[in-house]
């Protein structure tokens, strides 16, 4: 099966809140098992694994001609083998999500009445899709003010956490690593960050510090701001390399976002081109209309 193919199941199946029409796919032979691996191994690459494999278990149980091509026997034998295999998959994704969902919280308790904010994962599982199956995340992300990082450094060595030394490179970066170790994962890894940009130069252009996304001033942390925050990570960190990125920004989209703060906080945050960008591409792989509605309302 041609690559094209894949990158119609993986369009088809990655939106949570139900297949995607506007992708219709060819169902794959029963003994063609290098494509479904690939698109498994493509799903997580693009970190859409846990909706991914929820609408592709659904496919198997219930309409399994529709992603299986070949006879009733072989078709059926298939399928229970990939619904096994891909529950073991879910099972475990959503064990290292839930241990990762577990300390976040504790250091969320443990920075109450800070200027911080947890940012992506955890708050985005919970936020915009509705819970912690729907969202894979792999590490735990804090904006903060610059005034707080002492406090900050206290409360993570408390935990157990110690701090990665970036190299001589990455001084200037606004980000911080701390790493602790952890019996089923391996390790937690906590982000200290002061601005979702971290080169100087880029910060030139854009910038989203703690007080342009959480501040008082800019209207707090609304459904507006993390549509922001999601355009800023995927354009300045990643280039906007994996799905999960855009289906970040539509989710956002879909909570309800109000379209003048948006376009105030894009230009003030230097973000209208991102910004535009992840609305552009949602509204272009899934149909999205909010992004859509959202596009024409910007600068």
């Amino acid at each position: 099966m041609t690559r094209a193919a894949i990158e119609n199941w993986l369009a088809r199946l990655s939106d949570p809140r139900g297949l995607n029409a506007a992708w219709p796919a060819e169902a794959i032979a029963a003994d063609d098992a290098r494509t479904v691996d690939r698109l498994l191994f493509e799903a997580e690459r693009h970190s859409v694994q846990p909706v991914l494999f929820g609408h592709l278990l659904g496919l198997l149980r219930h309409d399994p001609d529709a992603f299986i091509l070949g006879t009733g026997k072989q078709r059926g034998e298939r399928a229970l083998a990939l619904i096994q295999s891909v529950n073991e998959k879910r099972l475990q994704e959503t064990a290292q999500v839930m241990v990762l969902a577990e300390v976040a919280r504790e250091v969320r308790s443990a920075m109450a009445g800070l200027p911080v904010a947890l940012v992506k994962g955890l708050d985005f599982a919970e936020q915009i899709f509705g819970g912690i199956q729907y969202r894979s995340f792999a590490d735990i992300d804090l904006l903060l003010h610059p005034s707080v990082e002492p406090d900050l450094r206290d409360i993570l060595m408390r935990q157990g956490f110690n701090e990665h030394q970036p190299k001589a490179d990455d001084v200037g970066y606004t980000e911080r690593q701390w790493l602790k170790p952890h019996p089923q994962v391996g390790y937690i890894l906590v982000e200290l960050h002061t601005d979702l940009v971290h080169t100087k130069r880029l910060r030139e252009r854009i910038s989203l510090d703690y007080e342009r996304y959480a501040g008082e001033r800019s209207g707090g942390v609304t459904p507006a701001a993390r549509l922001i925050l999601a355009a800023v990570h995927a354009a300045t960190s990643h280039l906007f390399g994996r799905l999960q990125y855009v289906v970040d920004g539509m989710m956002a989209a879909r909570v309800g976002v109000d379209g003048k703060e948006l376009g105030q906080r894009a230009v003030e945050t230097g973000a209208v081109l991102p910004l535009r960008t992840m609305l552009r591409l949602a509204t272009e792989i899934f149909g999205a209309e909010e992004c859509r509605e959202l596009l024409g309302s910007l600068p």
